[in-house]
């Protein structure tokens, strides 16, 4: 499983359509465009919209609280938190 995190604050579990890892489409539809992948501070990944800051997507605090440069960084817009073995 997955946490699909908007940018409102909002958090829903979600799961592959395989139910064992996320595909390439299905990433860029949780994130609404091409991807970027950057690691959080507990060693799992964070899927984002590659453009997200070029598009002024909305800032995404409770992402942001999880990255692993969150400190110096932010993330923005709608984000997928997934465990590394869940990316093809």
């Amino acid at each position: 499983m997955a946490i699909l995190i908007k940018a409102n604050g909002r958090k829903k579990t979600v799961s592959p359509d395989n139910n064992t890892d996320f595909s390439l489409k299905e990433l860029q539809k949780y994130v609404g465009g091409s991807i970027q992948m950057v690691q959080t501070k507990d060693d799992r990944v964070i899927v984002m919209n590659e453009e997200g800051k070029i598009k002024k997507l909305l800032p995404n605090k409770r992402a942001t609280k999880l990255y692993e440069y969150g400190e110096y960084d932010y993330i923005v817009g709608d984000v997928l938190v997934v465990q590394k073995n869940q990316i093809k």
